[in-house]
C-alpha cells in the first residue's frame, strides 16, 4: 500500500502504481527476507514515511506533519535501526533539496516556512517515540552493553571463534565433539 500511494504521488496513475505496489512486496529483498520480519517491518513503513515527507515539504500542511511522525514512530518502533538510520540521512538528503530549491528561487518566506514545518516534524516524532525512549531508558541498567559499551578486546575479537568457523564451514563435524567446535 506503501509502495502504491509513494508512487500514485508521482505519476497519477492506479495501474502503474498497483503494479509499484505489487513489485514492491514480491520484490527479491522481501521475499528473501521473510523470516526477518523487522527487516520487513521497515520496508512497509519506509514509502510511508517518504510520501508524507514530500508532502509536507510541498503543501506544508500540519495533518502531514502528523502522518510523517506516526510512520516514523513506527518506524523507529518495529524495523531495522539500520534502515532508520539510512531513512533519516535520506529524509535529511531531501530537507536540503527543498531549502536550496526554495532558495535558489529567491523565496527566503518558504524555505523559511520548510524549516518551520521540518522542526514541528522533529517535536511530533519525538513526543511519539518518548515511550520508547523512556523504557530504553529504564532498562540501559540492565543490559550490560548498553550500559557500559562493547569493549575493545572483543569488539576485535570477531563473533566466530576457529571451531565455530570451521562449524559454519562443516555443519556435520558438530555432530560429536561439541565442546571444540563451541555448539551445543
Amino acid at each position: 500500500v506503501g509502495a502504491y500511494k509513494l508512487s500514485f504521488y508521482f505519476n497519477r496513475d492506479h495501474i502503474a502504481s498497483f503494479f509499484t505496489g505489487m513489485v514492491y512486496a514480491l520484490s527479491g529483498y522481501t521475499v528473501a527476507h521473510g523470516q526477518h520480519f523487522f527487516l520487513l517491518v521497515g520496508a512497509a513503513w519506509m514509502p510511508f514515511v517518504i510520501l508524507y515527507y514530500l508532502k509536507l515539504n510541498e503543501d506544508r500542511q500540519l495533518i502531514n506533519v502528523f502522518k510523517c511522525g506516526v510512520f516514523l514512530f513506527l518506524m523507529f518502533s518495529g524495523g531495522y535501526q539500520a534502515i532508520s538510520i539510512f531513512l533519516l540521512y535520506f529524509l535529511l538528503l531531501l530537507f536540503f533539496y527543498f531549502i536550496i530549491r526554495e532558495i535558489k528561487k529567491k523565496n527566503l518566506r518558504n524555505a523559511f516556512s520548510i524549516f518551520r514545518y521540518n522542526i514541528y516534524l522533529a517535536f511530533v516524532t519525538i513526543l511519539f517515540c518518548l515511550p520508547l525512549i523512556i523504557s530504553t531508558l529504564d532498562v540501559l541498567f540492565s543490559v550490560e552493553r548498553l550500559e557500559s559499551g562493547v569493549n575493545i578486546q572483543k569488539a576485535l575479537s570477531g563473533g566466530l571463534s576457529l571451531g565455530s568457523l570451521l562449524s559454519f564451514i562443516f555443519p556435520f563435524a558438530t555432530v560429536k565433539n561439541n565442546e571444540f567446535f563451541g555448539t551445543d
